[in-house]
């Protein structure tokens, strides 16, 4: 029988909100949560209590009103506590603290692992470095799809022989305060915490990186998951040309289309990073983004969300992906494509532990979106 694995949540679900809405506030008073939370006073001078006693919360400085009594803000602490970010991708393992507010604290550690099998010991090692009795929660962001259920990776781009791989050796050294998720899922994780604002419509957020797609589908404000944990594999719908074979076995899968290999394959030049960065653009990378924009735009008209949002890690390559989003926008439903509005989220400096640090922060602001 499969042994049952429970997320454990740091916090109930009112102090989860009352620090949630302090975040978003950056400051707040103790009268400003009462307003919001409909709680009696006291229940949230206690709550603001036990938070100020997990080093979660701290009061700021005294602000002097014209009228009526002073009164003390709270803010997040971003020095007692921290998480820890963690990310696994091919050949490369990435773990770095982060602070309550989600900034980076000193200096990641970043570690090529050429031979897969040493991908889970050397993130283990990095753990067991970098975790300290102020860590609260430790998040891993890992591309594939995952049985949380019996701790497992079922297949990955980052173990390319299909082999599944057991993620119980991270666990013990987390003490079972590790949440795990794939790569896309994390990165719209990543996406709620820095746009806690915006409605929760739904929003299919995609992620295009050399070699890499992925997309995930929020709804009501958290990814869909499903029977398994994984983004919505949109890299692995297959078009009918002919790629290098995917490491899920497959042809035309299109993460292999948007890919190095196969613009060179086209007939393109050097890298595929270098020709999206040019102003024009050549044969090859045509016939490229005209395979991408029509199984990208197959999702969207398939989802119809309210919001679609295209992210890169590639730097200088707005005017392409500006170019992409108008293409797919050409090839949606007549009636559906003035109505989703479509946005781009580029990165300039990225950190792959940042996407884990996601997951853990989010443990702490939004333990709805670990239960779904």
């Amino acid at each position: 029988m499969t042994q049952q694995y429970s997320i454990p949540t740091l916090l109930p679900p009112r102090l989860a909100h009352e620090l949630s809405i302090v975040r978003q506030a950056g400051q707040c008073s103790r009268s400003d949560l009462h307003r919001q939370m409909d709680c009696r006073k006291n229940t949230i001078g206690q709550d603001v209590a036990t938070l100020i006693q997990m080093g979660l919360l701290r009061e700021g400085a005294l602000h002097v009103k014209p009228r009526g009594r002073p009164s003390v803000h709270l803010e997040i602490d971003p020095q007692q506590r921290h998480v820890l970010g963690l990310s696994i991708t091919p050949g490369q393992v990435n773990c770095e603290r982060y602070n309550l507010l989600g900034q980076a604290m000193g200096t990641a550690k970043n570690v090529s692992a050429s031979d897969p099998s040493t991908l889970i010991p050397t993130a283990r090692k990095l753990l067991k470095k970098m975790i300290t009795p102020q860590t609260l929660f430790t998040g891993l962001a890992i591309p594939g799809t995952l049985d949380l259920s019996d701790r497992k990776i079922l297949f990955s781009s980052a173990w390319p022989d299909g082999k599944q791989v057991s993620l119980k050796p991270l666990d013990k050294v987390t003490d079972g305060l590790l949440a795990i998720d794939n790569l896309t899922n994390a990165l719209a994780t990543r996406w709620l915490l820095e746009h806690a604002t915006w409605p929760k419509n739904d929003h299919l957020i995609i992620f295009i990186s050399d070699g890499m797609l992925g997309a995930t589908l929020l709804v009501d404000g958290h990814p869909l998951k499903g029977c398994v944990v994984s983004s919505n594999e949109l890299g692995h719908t297959r078009l009918p040309v002919r790629t290098p074979l995917c490491y899920c076995g497959q042809e035309g899968c299109l993460e292999r289309i948007f890919s190095t290999p196969y613009y060179k394959q086209l007939g393109g030049k050097g890298k595929l990073t270098t020709a999206l960065t040019k102003h024009e653009h050549c044969e090859a990378l045509g016939q490229m983004t005209e395979h991408l924009a029509m199984g990208l735009s197959n999702a969207v008209n398939f989802c119809r969300p309210t919001h679609v949002t295209l992210m890169t890690d590639l730097p200088a390559i707005e005017p392409y992906m500006d170019h992409l989003i108008q293409q797919i926008r050409n090839r949606l439903l007549r009636e559906f494509a003035n109505r989703v509005q479509m946005h781009l989220w580029t990165e300039p400096q990225p950190q792959p532990a940042a996407n884990g640090a996601a997951l853990a922060l989010a443990h702490l602001y939004f333990p709805n979106v670990s239960d779904s």
